[in-house]
Parts: structure tokens; C-alpha cells; sequence
């Protein structure tokens, strides 16, 4: 009798009591499930970068190939020299640093003046810096014979005005002076028109003549 008496006090539970545990051993049992569910967490490997060196470096040995190409196709050769009023735009391109819109660029400004009367004029070209100027100068080359003259004795107004050089004042000026002389001999005569000055002068004297006079 004492020994179920002491099983009565220890191993009896409440109502309330039974309720609890039920609901613990559902929660237990429920957190069994889904562990079994999850799929189990994978271990990464450790990526093997070893087998891929021999790809790197092979990219690497195109890479640096593919540039020195570049390289050596953009860099002039020793003695290779461009005459800047005859070349094209694809001639233009064979220096080093200048592209297709920078060589259309050099041609159109070249058609503007009636040719180029000295390289360096090159550095008028819009874009065109003193450094990218110097790593072609040894390269390029300007024939003053192959400059389109302006008669100043026959041109408009419009075509004196259409010259990069030609100031508006000076053009009026000299259409002025040409009327009254009906015939300028001598460039050196325009420097009597009053807007002219010595650089003005010396900077317009390759581009123009006094051939196509009126007889």
C-alpha cells in the first residue's frame, strides 16, 4: 500500500497536467519531422584554382599578343612619313592616336584652308593637344605646293570669308580696294588695306595669288 501510494504522488498527473505533456511531446514530435524533411546541408568543396592556371595564362599570353598588334600597327615605323595634303582618311588613321572621326576631322579642316602650308598647323584641328601632336610630328609632312590659292582678284566675298585665316574686315576691305584698283598686281599691296597687319598677312600669304586677273 506504500509503495503505491508513493507511485500515486509521483507518477499521477492533473487533467491539466496531462494536457501539457501531450502538448510537449506533439512539439517534440513535430520538430523530429521536420528535420528529417530538410535536405541536409551540403558541404561546399573547396574550388581548385590550380586546374584553371594553365587557362589564365594562356589568356593572358593572347591578351598581351593581341596588344603589341595594336601596338605596332598604330605606331609608325622609322622613316614612315604622311604628306597631310595628299593622304586620305585611311592614311590619316595610320598614325598613332588618330581615329576615323579624328582623321575625317583633319580633312575636312585641310579643305577649309586649301591645304596645309606647314604641319604644325595640325594643332588648329579641333581636339587635336600639344601631346598627341607630338607623338606624330616625326610622321607627317606638309606640301605647301599642294595648297588651293585664293585669286584675290577674282574671288567673292563669300569665298574670301569661307578661309579659316580671312578676318571680315579685311575681306570687305580688300573687295573695297580691288574696285577702286580694278587690278591688285602685287599681294604686297593688300598690306595698304587698313585692318591688315603683319600677321594677319603672313598667315593669309600662302593662300592666296593674284593670277586670275581680269584682262
Amino acid at each position: 500500500m506504500k509503495a503505491k501510494r508513493i507511485w500515486d504522488e509521483f507518477f499521477t498527473f492533473s487533467r491539466s497536467e496531462q494536457r501539457g505533456v501531450m502538448i510537449l511531446v506533439i512539439v517534440l514530435l513535430a520538430i523530429c519531422g521536420v528535420r528529417i524533411c530538410l535536405p541536409q546541408e551540403k558541404k561546399l568543396e573547396p574550388a581548385e584554382f590550380a586546374r584553371f592556371s594553365g587557362e589564365i595564362a594562356r589568356f593572358e599570353a593572347s591578351l598581351s599578343k593581341q596588344t603589341k598588334e595594336v601596338q605596332e600597327r598604330k605606331t609608325p615605323a622609322s622613316g614612315f612619313v604622311i604628306e597631310l595634303n595628299s593622304a586620305d582618311t585611311l592614311d590619316l588613321q595610320r598614325l598613332y592616336g588618330i581615329g576615323s572621326a579624328f582623321a575625317r576631322r583633319i580633312v575636312g579642316y585641310r579643305e577649309k584652308l586649301g591645304g596645309f602650308a606647314r604641319k604644325e598647323q595640325l594643332l588648329e584641328v579641333w581636339g587635336m593637344d600639344s601631346i598627341r601632336y607630338q607623338g606624330i610630328k616625326n610622321h607627317i609632312s606638309a606640301d605647301a605646293g599642294k595648297i588651293r590659292r585664293i585669286s584675290v582678284n577674282t574671288a567673292t566675298f563669300k569665298e574670301l570669308m569661307h578661309h579659316p585665316y580671312m578676318p571680315y574686315e579685311v575681306a570687305k576691305m580688300l573687295i573695297i580696294y580691288r574696285k577702286k584698283q580694278k587690278t591688285i598686281k602685287s599681294l604686297e599691296e593688300l598690306k595698304q588695306i587698313p585692318p591688315m597687319n603683319d600677321s594677319i598677312f603672313t598667315r593669309l600669304l600662302p593662300y592666296l595669288s593674284v593670277y586670275g586677273s581680269p584682262e
